[in-house]
């Protein structure tokens, strides 16, 4: 299923619940799966905050421009070519620079 965010050349897919429910009773990939994937080209105003964090694990790869991931009291800025992993379950918050917003590609 696609998703619409409102950045202009975007990309996101949501794995179905049927799929993603196949997938967890599978012993030999229940450990690591993708359930959202996309791209965010030049991702100007892109913010998330989530008091609580979510299940998954996020990968964030930035190929172009800069944004800032907080993690508690901690700030990274991640710069072109570089990832972070935001670990499952911790409150946390990300967005694109606003004079040179990211572009990334991101997987849950």
């Amino acid at each position: 299923m696609k998703k619409q965010d409102g950045f202009p050349g975007q990309l996101s897919y949501v794995v179905p619940e049927k799929i993603l429910n196949m997938v967890k009773d599978n012993p030999m990939i229940s450990d690591l799966y993708t359930t959202d994937i996309g791209y965010y080209p030049h991702a100007g105003h892109h913010f998330r905050e989530r008091k609580t964090g979510i299940e998954q694990f996020i990968l964030i790869y930035n190929t172009q421009g800069l944004g800032v991931i907080k993690i508690g009291d901690s700030s990274f800025e991640l710069a072109p070519d570089h990832f972070f992993i935001i670990p499952a379950e911790v409150p946390h918050a990300y967005y694109a620079d606003f004079e040179n917003p990211w572009s990334i590609y991101w997987i849950h």
